[in-house]
């Protein structure tokens, strides 16, 4: 027979469990990040690559007579570029675009997200 009392032993048992949680959450926390150790820092997910435009109708700027619409970018490949003036990365990228809109590699749309006043 045990010297332990049998309404002891659930203790007993759920003590062992407490020295092993740690070593639980380092095993999983150990194959999360060596999941992201396999992923490619320089590929960015993206929801919509691969699916069509969603339809929209933008009216035109202050300045301009015509806006944009999804059908003004059926049957042609474009760059839509959703862009914000206090936007640091959106700053790096300007010179690229505007390189790309005067050689006319590719026709190109820009869409200022919340637009406070600032100019590129």
């Amino acid at each position: 027979m045990s010297a332990v009392p049998k309404e002891h032993r659930p203790q007993k048992h759920f003590n062992r469990l407490i020295y092993f949680l740690p070593l639980g959450i380092a095993l999983i926390l150990g194959v999360a990040l060596a999941k992201g150790l396999t992923l490619d820092p320089n590929t960015l997910p993206s929801a919509l690559l691969g699916r069509q435009v969603p339809e929209f109708d933008l009216p035109p700027v202050k300045g301009r007579m015509q806006g944009l619409s999804s059908t003004d970018l059926k049957g042609e490949v474009s760059l839509v570029n959703v862009f914000a003036s206090w936007c640091v990365a959106c700053r790096e990228e300007h010179p690229v675009f505007m390189k790309l809109a005067r050689d006319g590699t590719v026709p190109l749309h820009g869409l200022n997200y919340k637009y406070r006043g600032l100019h590129l």
